[in-house]
């Protein structure tokens, strides 16, 4: 407004005119013309590029088995005897006594004797074999006959080295019938886990002192071992 007021104040006519037509020139537009966006360039499509195959996922490797170091096979043990087992050991059977001439008949028997102590037949043993440990009751059956004098012969019996008995012998003093004797059988029981598998020996020694051919002594017709599971 103050440049109109000084432009009409310094002259009219064609001034006025030019003044106005200037004006009109410099006054903005009151009106915001439209805009137009431009249109924008076609994007470009997107060129699919396959990713590279993934490598095939394997199964996992199996974990090995590890198995115990092989430890050597343990020799057998033998198994305990299941069944009831009798062993006869005739006089024959019986090493170190002392045997008649012929057959070693007496009192109608075959027999076998140990005399006293200190002698060289004191003592008889026999060995035998058995194929299993034993397990149960054990008993030694003895025929046989102490010597005709009133006393006792003393004796030892051993199983592989120990004793089952030892004392007087329990068996019947002679009274010298030479055609029947006094024969008697006599049971020692014993504990079987005296024996064993394999080799065993049964002892029988006489500790009385004597001499060959005269009492003490003791005499064995034969003998019997029992084994019941």
């Amino acid at each position: 407004m103050l440049l109109l007021g000084a432009l009409t104040g310094c002259g009219g006519g064609e001034d006025t005119a030019v003044a106005e037509t200037t004006l009109a020139a410099v006054v903005p537009a009151t009106t915001t013309p439209d805009v137009i966006p431009p249109t924008p360039a076609s994007m470009p499509s997107p060129t699919y590029v396959p990713t590279a195959a993934q490598p095939a996922t394997s199964a996992p490797e199996p974990t090995p088995t590890v198995m115990p170091p092989e430890l050597p096979t343990p020799e057998p043990t033998p198994e305990a005897a299941t069944e009831a087992t009798e062993l006869r050991f005739d006089d024959r059977a019986w090493t170190g006594g002392w045997r008649n001439r012929g057959d070693s008949i007496y009192g109608g028997r075959t027999a076998t004797w140990i005399y006293g102590a200190g002698t060289d037949f004191s003592a008889m043993e026999t060995t035998f074999e058995l194929g299993s440990n034993v397990a149960g009751a054990a008993q030694l059956n003895i025929e046989g006959i102490d010597d005709e004098l009133a006393g006792k012969s003393r004796i030892t019996i051993a199983v592989n080295g120990t004793a089952i008995f030892d004392g007087d012998n329990p068996l019947p003093n002679d009274d010298m019938p030479l055609e029947t004797g006094t024969w008697a059988t006599y049971a020692f029981g014993f504990d079987s886990g005296l024996l064993q598998a394999g080799s065993n020996t049964i002892t029988i020694r006489n500790h009385s002192p004597g001499g060959v051919g005269r009492p003490p002594f003791f005499m064995l017709d034969y003998a019997e071992l029992l084994l019941r599971p």
